[in-house]
């Protein structure tokens, strides 16, 4: 896929994006009816409506691409294959969304042979819109963004999320690698609830990474691309090569990246 085609898209998304996070926003202050894919993770009826809208009108503009949507994967199961696909979370941190705590985003990226090439994640609380695609760097609204020069995890703000896992081994693990970081005398970590906002955030320099374990490919692909583009690096918290399907992600400035990866445990390393 070419720069040009590229642009065209990423011109298509943004507007889709804007408007999906109109409709997010209409859906906050009214009555949301709750499901729960388990005992801590909600679906609101917003969720369903934001992600109905985006696949009509991207799947209308282009009906060759495959579409990949947290809601109907709840169903249908998360499969990527080599096709250009759109991956879309209607509202990344529903929780927040359901209780009103403004930091919740659309967010929609566009994933050819399993990579992400186009992102763009929108705050509609505050008219934030991160966006990016390969080549042409990273942008929030119409600024130049990028990543920290931060290169040592007592110079870092990170931010984490704790996930869905309340099993005894899955809080176990969670804990000991907050821990290793506090050992390692990290300046302060950060939990807000939105993995593709605190990802923007990693790419803006106001935080220097983020990592995560139990995500999806959903939730962090848009984003992921934001912060290549914004000169940093993501991969798979061990250090390898990311894979959006593998349920882990750890991104932010290159350095960093590194020495969290030689720190940081996945679970077949304990």
């Amino acid at each position: 896929m070419n720069p040009t085609e590229l642009a065209e898209i990423a011109q298509l998304v943004d507007s889709v994006a804007r408007k999906a996070g109109k409709i997010m926003l209409e859906g906050a202050s009214s009555t949301k009816e709750l499901e729960f894919k388990s005992s801590v993770d909600i679906v609101t009826n917003i969720d369903k409506n934001v992600e109905s809208f985006i696949k009509q009108e991207l799947t209308s503009a282009y009906p060759d691409f495959d579409f990949l949507g947290e809601e109907e994967a709840s169903v249908n199961g998360e499969d990527l294959s080599d096709k250009p696909t759109w991956v879309v979370d209607p509202i990344d941190g529903t929780t927040n969304f359901v209780h009103n705590i403004k930091f919740s985003a659309v967010s929609i990226s566009l994933v050819v042979e399993k990579k992400a090439v186009l992102g763009a994640v929108y705050n509609p609380y505050v008219d934030d819109l991160y966006h990016a695609y390969k080549g042409n760097g990273a942008y929030l609204n119409d600024k130049k963004i990028q990543v920290s020069s931060t290169t040592t995890i007592p110079d870092a703000l990170i931010h984490t999320n704790v996930g869905y896992d309340r099993s005894e081994e899955g809080v176990a693990f969670m804990m000991a690698n907050l821990q290793r970081l506090m050992l390692k005398n990290v300046r302060s970590i950060r939990m807000g609830g939105s993995a593709a906002l605190e990802l923007c955030r990693v790419a803006e320099g106001k935080a220097d990474a983020f990592y995560e374990f139990g995500i999806h490919s959903w939730d962090v692909a848009a984003a992921c691309c934001i912060i290549e583009e914004a000169g940093g690096k993501t991969v798979d918290v061990s250090g390898k090569e990311l894979d959006l399907l593998a349920r882990r992600v750890l991104g932010g400035a290159p350095a960093l990246v590194d020495e969290l990866a030689s720190v940081l445990k996945v679970p077949e390393q304990e």
